[in-house]
């Protein structure tokens, strides 16, 4: 059957963006998934809007992304130019693989990343050596963070196993960190973000976000994923970048 991932999400513009738009579109057309694009049959008011909506295969992916940084080049004119893309998958495959390309350093934010350090090590293990430097930063293990953090994971959600998740996460930081010393900084804080970030190099012009919002007793796989780019969304790049440095300011460093 192969990966599908849903994608929908929308572009405000004023009317000489949504031609410019509506060209880029039609240039890349593919005759299937290019169906996912679509206008209001008839405009209300001032802001013009065209949306996508469509689940593609993952082999799609490149096809999609190579229109939306077509559009993203559009100039912005006045107040116009919001671009909102979500996907509904988790690709740790991925997140390794960016590990693996990333020069200086690498940012984690999250709960306890039950899911995720297990899966990265070996790219975690490899990137360190490389001299790439690591900041995580989790959650406290006892705090009022981790309480909300099993409320929100949903009643059959026990708050030990999570505990004991992030107990296992840590240690295993904590070796690779005595591989290579230095290299990894890990921080608990109590508060639960509203989202998961993994940033690759923020401190460079090539600098990337992927950001994962929280759900409310949702499942991990429908949880809305989007990208800034430092060169391409710069003030939500920025935002994003100054909320994790204010977060690692206040919160603890864990001895490692």
């Amino acid at each position: 059957m192969g990966v599908y991932v849903a994608i929908r999400g929308w572009l405000e513009c004023d009317e000489a963006q949504l031609a410019a738009v509506q060209e880029i579109v039609s240039s890349l057309a593919d005759d299937h998934y290019s169906h996912g694009w679509s206008t209001p049959p008839q405009q209300v008011n001032w802001t013009h809007y065209i949306f996508y909506g469509a689940d593609i295969r993952e082999s799609a992916l490149d096809w999609f992304v190579s229109q939306l940084r077509e559009i993203a080049r559009i100039p912005a004119s006045d107040d116009y130019g919001d671009l909102w893309f979500f996907t509904e998958r988790d690709d740790v495959e991925e997140v390794a693989r960016l590990i693996g390309e990333a020069e200086t350093e690498v940012w984690l934010l999250g709960t306890t990343l039950g899911m995720h350090i297990p899966f990265l090590k070996e790219a975690i293990e490899l990137s360190v050596a490389d001299g790439v430097q690591f900041k995580v930063l989790l959650i406290e293990r006892d705090g009022a963070a981790m309480t909300m953090a099993h409320l929100r994971a949903g009643p059959r959600a026990d708050i030990e196993e999570m505990r004991g998740s992030l107990d296992a996460n840590l240690a295993i930081l904590s070796r690779i960190a005595r591989q290579e010393a230095g290299r990894i900084e890990v921080r608990v804080i109590d508060l639960l973000a509203p989202y998961t970030v993994y940033a690759y190099d923020p401190d460079g012009r090539s600098g990337r976000m992927d950001l994962r919002l929280g759900s409310f007793h949702g499942k991990h796989t429908l949880r809305p994923t989007f990208t800034v780019e430092a060169g391409r969304d710069r003030d939500w790049f920025v935002y994003f970048y100054k909320q994790f440095t204010s977060m690692w300011s206040v919160s603890r460093p864990v001895a490692l």
